[in-house]
């Protein structure tokens, strides 16, 4: 037994030489082996090859890339520590990337080690290619992938699904192309199979081709810069032949447009307009609101200012556009809105309008915010309602129009409702079509919200014994108008039964104009008005106006109640002329009229001698006008005028006794000249240099 036992453990001895030498034998023999017997070996035995000779493995697929189709071999060369390596060699004979085993081996790696995918630029541009049809940028990389799905990196990173967008390009930065449009940051891309819609959940679109998307809680941009508009939020959105059509989604109530206003309901941006107008489709729900500061790269916006409900059964045309509110988008047939501003705060605005409402439209503002305006013009059907409230909601008043002269105010007394004033305009005759139809004017004006309130409302006392009128004004424009407006809201100061001839306009925060003006009105006949009451015609040969002024505009204004601190916070602008197409208010200008021969500021820089801004407006606007007085400086406080119009023979006896800085534009024929004394004129329009200033009679004749 025991010579029997000894004889077993010698024979497993025998064996395990054996085979040790048998290794060390094919390892020496791997050495030797010429090129095709190493490729046979390794065809044979892949995982002994590349264990024992990995660099010489390589150097045969070097010489023989195909080899690596061998399924064998393929799986030795992904398996670890080769992985790396085999990448790399792909990288160099991306060819080899039409292998189905090859790509099976290449994406699981790169699942593993997103890093490979990286490293290897050119194995993964080729494995975008030709599996998914997708381009690559030099230098983009990728974060994660899981098959179903392909993470870029960069400030623009964005996950997508991958067999979703064939012809896509990616860029260095993350961001992708797609059908000519950029999608960025995104937390999921993909396409809706059911209807074609891309959809995207997070980051931002930039669209500036046909597109169809579904976006949650995204921000898509759409055109070129200067007539760029944007979406925020959760909305389903469309982009075909230059109409972007963009409606909320069920569930998702609101979406943001143009970082200025929700929406809930589809609005439509046609082709060649601007940012700010748009149609709406049928019923729709706007709400003003403004950015409020940015969380986590994301924007953040207040609370809605103002609602605005449309129930349509049609398209209602609206536009933000324009600081004075010009209706240019406005279409025949169909209700437009106005809604606009001069100045970037949501509690100041400058315009709310309704204009040709039509098609049984029902049109409800609500809103705590100061509009200076409010008109609604030519009511063929329909309702508009307008609730002035509070900041805390609490109604402060409304008015309710419909068609055929049919207006209502409810609630408390129009008085405390905070806008500045409200034009209803109606067609006298609804079937008379042109320029020379008679139009019914109901109007009305604040004497809150300004610092002149208590002159007016004197003279309200004292005219009409009450302190407001609680009932629009009803008159015919460019009939009586101009006395009935004046009587109620303002003064009709002169002899019994003559016409005034001067208009005194109101515009700034001190009432010592008027006042230094009433002797001479008493003889002469004036209408004093607040420019919240100014008319879009008068028949007066003198206009005087009050209000603050900057050198290079247009128009005055007054300080607002409101303000705090020293910067300026201007309201009610009164521009001198219309807009020059007729597309803006009736209401925001100087009255124009064509005997207009004589306009006297008081206002700072409103009459410069290098500076004609209001000069050349006023020429535009009145084609008789001969003189304009002004300031070239600051206009005092208390300035104080005598009569509204002077002979230039009675400049230096005028100056004299005021303050040093009025300054006087006087018509020549066909050129105007300025002057601060009277006898030195400078040519400012019509030629240049310094000449004596030439009599009333030399002017007059000319």
């Amino acid at each position: 037994m025991k010579t029997d036992f000894n004889g077993v453990i010698v024979i497993g001895l025998f064996v395990i030489i054996v085979s040790l030498l048998a290794v060390i034998a094919v390892a020496e023999d791997y050495s030797a082996l010429n090129d095709e017997q190493f490729v046979n070996a390794l065809q044979q035995d892949p995982a002994t090859v590349f264990a024992t000779d990995p660099a010489r493995a390589w150097e045969a697929l070097e010489n023989n890339p195909f080899l690596l189709t061998n399924p064998s071999i393929l799986e030795e060369a992904f398996a670890l520590p080769n992985r790396e390596q085999a990448m790399a060699f792909l990288d160099g004979h991306t060819d080899l990337l039409s292998d189905p085993n090859v790509i099976i081996e290449f994406e699981a790696a790169v699942q593993d080690d997103i890093a490979l995918l990286n490293q290897n630029q050119q194995a993964a541009k080729t494995w975008l290619e030709r599996k998914y049809h997708i381009q690559m940028e030099n230098g983009a990389t990728f974060s994660r992938y899981n098959v179903i799905s392909l993470t870029t990196q960069g400030e623009s990173a964005t996950t997508f699904l991958i067999n979703d967008f064939p012809g896509a390009i990616i860029h260095q930065d993350g961001s992708i192309t797609y059908q000519q449009n950029t999608f960025k940051g995104a937390d999921l891309l993909a396409v809706n199979r059911d209807n074609g819609y891309v959809q995207i959940l997070g980051g931002e679109a930039r669209i500036t081709s046909t597109a169809h998307l579904e976006a949650a809680n995204s921000v898509v941009y759409v055109g070129e810069r200067g007539r760029l508009t944007s979406y925020r939020g959760s909305f389903i959105l469309s982009h075909e032949n230059g109409v972007v059509r963009a409606s909320s989604r069920e569930g998702q109530e609101r979406f943001i447009y143009n970082s200025n206003m929700q929406v809930r309901g589809t609005i439509i941006h046609p082709p060649n307009t601007l940012p700010g107008e748009f149609i709406i489709e049928g019923s729709a729900v706007l709400n003003r609101v403004k950015p409020t500061g940015e969380r986590n790269g994301q924007l953040e916006f207040s609370q809605p200012q103002n609602t605005l409900r449309i129930e349509s059964t049609s398209q209602v045309y609206f536009s933000q556009q324009g600081e004075r509110g010009e209706a240019t988008f406005c279409r025949t047939g169909f209700t437009c809105i106005i809604d606009a501003s001069a100045t970037l705060d949501v509690q100041q605005r400058t315009r709310f309008a309704i204009i040709g409402m039509t098609n049984n439209d029902r049109i409800t503002l609500t809103t705590p915010a100061y509009y200076e305006h409010v008109e609604v013009i030519n009511a063929h059907s329909g309702q508009a309602t307008i609730n002035s409230v509070s900041p805390t909601n609490i109604p402060l008043g409304s008015i309710t129009v419909g068609p055929r002269d049919d207006i209502r105010a409810h609630g408390n007394s129009l008085e405390h409702i905070n806008f500045g004033r409200i034009d209803v305009v109606y067609p006298e005759n609804p079937s008379c079509t042109g320029e020379s139809c008679r139009q019914t004017l109901h109007h009305w004006s604040s004497a809150t919200q300004q610092n002149v309130a208590g002159y007016f409302l004197a003279a309200r006392r004292e005219d009409l014994g009450r302190d407001a009128p609680n009932a629009m004004v009803r008159c015919t424009l460019g009939v009586d108008c101009e006395e009935r407006i004046a009587r109620n809201f303002g003064k009709v100061i002169g002899p019994p039964g003559r016409i005034p001839a001067t208009t005194i306009i109101i515009g700034g925060d001190t009432s010592a104009v008027a006042r230094s003006l009433e002797p001479w009105c008493q003889s002469n006949g004036c209408y004093i008005i607040n420019s919240r009451d100014a008319l879009p015609t008068t028949t007066s040969t003198n206009l005087v106006v009050t209000g603050h002024h900057f050198g290079d505009h247009d128009y005055v204004w007054r300080e607002s109640v409101n303000r705090q601190g020293q910067a300026h916070m201007p309201v009610d602008f009164l521009y001198v002329g219309a807009v020059a197409d007729g597309s803006g208010s009736p209401f925001d200008h100087l009255p124009i009229g064509e005997n207009v021969e004589s306009i006297t500021f008081s206002s700072c820089n409103s009459a410069k001698e290098n500076e004609f801004t209001l000069l050349d407006a006023a020429r535009q606007t009145y084609p008789e006008l001969k003189q304009l007085q002004g300031w070239s400086g600051t206009a005092p406080p208390g300035d104080a005028i005598q009569q509204p119009r002077i002979s230039i023979e009675n400049v230096q006896n005028h100056q004299a006794g005021t303050i040093s800085g009025r300054t006087w534009y006087f018509r020549d024929g066909e050129r105007w000249l300025w002057t601060r004394n009277g006898k030195t004129c400078t040519i400012v329009t019509g030629g240049s240099g310094n000449i004596e200033c030439p009599g009333s009679t030399t002017l007059a004749q000319r």
